[in-house]
């Protein structure tokens, strides 16, 4: 985004100015208090600098050998997971990490893949096998929707139900993942939904991860498994709970299936949230929050459908300063297979996830008021932009003073033109989301 500045007049014979990275213009407005605001590019240390990735001052630390469960939010001087050291959630539970120093060796993780529960945004159950004297047909439930919409369950005679509905913030993603919705099944039952991903948020001064953080939705179970991978009651529903073991990744079909009643696959969970906050993130390893599989139709006769994938969950990112080129990945889980070409197969969890990776702002400060702003010179080999220092707000790429509106003048470039700006005035009437809406249509 270009910088740009917003002024408010208390002196027309001052003079502030704004401009980009290849000019600097005189503001036609005037500014009383002033600071250079440097408006920063992603900025990547350089690989042949020593980079300190030692514990900070601290006696509250955390050293993880092997597999802990932490709910709810903690607080530590250093946090160090080790190779085979795993922090995981309680089922619907969520991690708040704060520390000074975050360290993930190569094959320590934060796993809490499966430990979701969000009914807003969950997939719809597949049909029942109670409509009519259609016990025998079933179709697929679908798929749970978090950072996307959820894949539709696979049709029988039936249509399957849709995808659960895409829900929570994409700016400051919090939300657990959502669980994929049961398959409709006859006298043997459908397969069990999946578990959506839990939610992970961290603050901290420094992140290390060579390692992983993973927030996964779980595969749904295929239909008529009850016992595949030990499936388990949570808040008097069912659910599998083994993401890998419940689905054939390759769709062969399992051999010995004598029921011939309709059982249909199990919707997949959708991812969760990982959520970093820090300075200096040294980033080799991965970070995923994948929608989880549906489960297949195991019918010979291929009369029931399958499984909608899960979405793909949340991430977002914020730091100052990162190094490395981790692995991201936010994709929606594949529809399960259904062994009959007639049916409308499920879908796989639409689109992908949400990321949304920002680089805070550095503020160069220890300026007075400027007397008279058409002395002070500015550099136009790297871009600045100036802004008023009372108390600093960030919202959404626009500086905001928190001042009295009441006759403010604003001004900033109209829509990318550097050679002009725009004025329009804002008093008390305006609250502030809407004044910055306003703002963004010239930007």
């Amino acid at each position: 985004e270009n910088p740009f500045v917003l002024c408010k007049i208390f002196c027309s014979s001052r003079d502030g100015y704004y401009g980009n990275s290849t000019k600097i213009m005189k503001c036609q407005e005037g500014c009383d208090w002033g600071a250079r605001v440097k408006g920063k590019e992603e900025y990547y240390v350089g690989s042949g600098e020593e980079i300190d990735t030692s514990y900070y001052e601290g006696t509250n630390n955390l050293e993880v050998y092997d597999k802990i469960i932490l709910d709810g939010v903690h607080e530590y001087d250093n946090v160090h997971i080790h190779s085979g050291g795993v922090i995981t959630t309680s089922i619907g539970k969520k991690l708040i990490l704060k520390a000074k120093a975050i360290i993930i060796d190569s094959g320590g993780k934060i796993d809490v893949s499966g430990k979701g529960d969000n009914p807003a945004g969950k997939g719809l159950d597949g049909q029942s096998s109670g409509i009519g004297d259609m016990g025998k047909y079933a179709s697929g439930g679908s798929g749970g929707g978090y950072g996307s919409t959820g894949g539709k369950g696979g049709d029988d005679v039936y249509n399957g139900p849709l995808g659960g509905n895409s829900h929570g913030s994409e700016e400051d993603p919090q939300d657990l993942g959502s669980p994929g919705g049961d398959g409709g099944g006859a006298s043997s039952g459908g397969g069990y939904g999946g578990l959506g991903g839990g939610a992970v948020i961290i603050k901290a001064k420094k992140l290390v991860l060579n390692g992983e953080i993973l927030a996964n939705g779980h595969d749904g179970c295929d239909g008529g498994n009850t016992n595949c991978g030990g499936g388990i009651i949570y808040k008097g529903k069912s659910y599998c709970n083994q993401s890998s073991s419940c689905h054939s990744s390759a769709c062969s079909w399992r051999t010995g299936i004598s029921n011939s009643d309709g059982t249909g696959g199990g919707g997949g969970g959708s991812g969760g949230t990982v959520n970093i906050d820090v300075k200096l993130f040294l980033f080799n390893g991965k970070i995923e929050a994948k929608g989880g599989n549906g489960g297949n139709d195991i019918n010979n006769l291929g009369w029931d459908g399958s499984g909608g994938g899960g979405s793909g969950g949340r991430v977002k990112i914020m730091y100052e300063y990162r190094q490395g080129n981790g692995i991201i990945n936010l994709s929606g889980g594949r529809p399960g297979c259904a062994k009959e070409e007639r049916l409308t197969g499920a879908t796989g969890g639409e689109n992908e996830g949400t990321l949304k990776i920002k680089v805070d702002e550095i503020f160069e400060t220890g300026y007075d008021k400027f007397v008279n702003l058409t002395k002070n010179t500015i550099s136009v080999d790297k871009p600045y932009v100036w802004k008023n220092v009372y108390d600093e707000v960030w919202s959404n790429l626009i500086y905001i003073v928190n001042w009295d509106f009441s006759s403010a003048d604003w001004s900033y470039p109209c829509g990318g033109n550097w050679e002009k700006i725009c004025t329009p005035k804002f008093n008390k009437s305006f609250e502030l989301n809407s004044a910055i809406m306003e703002i963004k249509k010239f930007i």
